[in-house]
């Protein structure tokens, strides 16, 4: 069911349950993150039992997140695409150096296949397709929009998500009478223009927060710990979402909002329980 294609300005991507690209990929793609990392403790090498069953599940937990990974690309979604790429990579490295250096051979290998055999992803990549042109023009137009927002709204913005609204008036001083009012396809942006620089910088302290605490307790977290792939999983789907946040408003979007908390509440449970967080994470994690 996950395979629903839709026509998003005659170009089919693939939509899953959501109906909609954008929203599937900005879910799937920290979700794949989460599920290939989470997954190496699940599929790898074990001294329990060798019977049939867990053969099987040991191939469902490989196989659950490349086939997650399959349909991010089918997504033809640019921004998730940088997301899960950066993220892997970054991940791998945690995971030590020949590790990193198979997985840059085979993503390397992987991204010049696919896009020396579609024609698809080449247009979507170097942005020749019509959807691809349109929707760069269109981003475009939104983020200086927005921007001007913020500089009449400064410090406070005009209200969260108000922007969406009030984005139309901006576009038409621009003499842009064909698009209708819509978020700011940048997260950052759309704090930016809603909620001022005070949102703006309580939204990235947030976010800051997440990522150090988990970056700090994985530089001291022991490999061999049960927890270290969950945590390792957890971050790198945060730090694909962030990336991604980049080209689409998806702390916006309820369920790919879902996704972030889940894998930010894994990963400050993890932190909080490894006792090795540094002490000014500490100051917010043991609470009164």
């Amino acid at each position: 069911m996950a395979l629903f294609f839709i026509n998003y300005h005659l170009d089919p991507r693939a939509g899953g349950l959501f109906h909609h690209s954008m929203p599937f990929a900005h879910t799937m793609g920290p979700a794949a993150l989460f599920l290939l990392f989470a997954g190496f403790r699940m599929a790898g090498p074990s001294s329990e039992s060798r019977d049939r069953s867990s053969f099987i599940w040991r191939g469902i937990f490989a196989l659950t997140p490349l086939l997650a990974m399959g349909l991010v690309i089918l997504t033809m979604t640019r921004g998730v695409w940088l997301g899960c790429v950066v993220a892997l990579l970054v991940g791998s490295l945690f995971m030590g150096v020949k590790f990193f250096a198979k997985t840059s051979f085979v993503l390397i290998f992987s991204m010049l296949l696919l896009f020396i055999g579609s024609e698809k992803v080449q247009k979507r990549v170097l942005s020749q397709s019509y959807a691809a042109s349109q929707s760069n023009n269109e981003r475009l137009l939104y983020w200086e929009s927005n921007f001007e927002i913020f500089k009449d709204y400064p410090l406070f913005g005009i209200g969260y998500s108000q922007n969406n609204v009030h984005v139309e008036e901006y576009l038409k001083k621009r003499g842009v009478d064909w698009l209708i009012g819509g978020h700011a396809h940048n997260q950052y942006l759309h704090f930016l223009a809603g909620t001022g620089i005070m949102g703006l910088s309580c939204y990235l302290f947030f976010l800051f927060y997440l990522l150090k605490s988990g970056l700090v307790a994985l530089f001291k977290m022991s490999k061999s710990s049960p927890q270290y792939c969950l945590l390792l999983g957890a971050w790198t789907g945060m730090l694909c979402f962030c990336i991604g946040s980049l080209t689409e408003s998806n702390f916006s979007i309820a369920k790919n909002r879902f996704v972030f908390l889940f894998l930010a509440a894994i990963s400050v449970s993890i932190v909080a329980r490894s006792g090795i967080s540094d002490h000014k994470s500490k100051l917010f994690l043991d609470g009164p």
